[in-house]
């Protein structure tokens, strides 16, 4: 799966790139050829001629250039997402916002650096675990008290 994720991103980064280079190239002027002889730029046009004129000096690049290079990003980003989480899933997470959360931590006490024990309530049960590195365990379990924690 990784490989094809790589090779899927690549193609659309080589698109891209592809795709954005002739366009640059176009809003910019031909370079002379080598060995030619440079003329210096004409001073400025008189203002009486009836020329539309341009505000401020040469635009490096066209605004539509950068719009096209951003929504290529976005493609290959939404590509990349669809692939990596499958369209089904992207689309049951979009469709179903959560509700709420399904594991509420009531108290934590850490007992030596590598283990602690927790209450949790889960499914109106207050459950007692015991955490270590390695694993956890249910020391206790006991329905949840029906004041406590139900108004968030």
């Amino acid at each position: 799966m990784g490989a094809v994720l790589r090779s899927t991103v690549l193609a659309v980064a080589c698109a891209g790139l592809l795709l954005a280079w002739p366009l640059a190239s176009l809003s910019q002027p031909a370079a002379s050829p080598v060995g030619a002889a440079s003329a210096e730029a004409p001073g400025p046009l008189p203002k009486d001629l009836p020329l539309r004129r341009d505000a401020g000096g040469p635009a490096d690049n066209p605004p539509w250039l950068a719009l096209f290079v951003l929504a290529g990003l976005a493609i290959g980003a939404a590509v990349f997402v669809v692939r990596r989480r499958g369209a089904r899933g992207l689309l049951q997470a979009w469709a179903a916002p959560r509700s709420g959360v399904a594991v509420e931590r009531v108290a934590s006490q850490p007992l030596t650096p590598q283990a602690s024990v927790h209450v949790v309530r889960w499914r109106g049960e207050e459950l007692l675990l015991g955490c270590t590195g390695s694993q956890v365990t249910l020391l206790a379990r006991h329905p949840a008290e029906s004041g406590e924690g139900q108004s968030s």
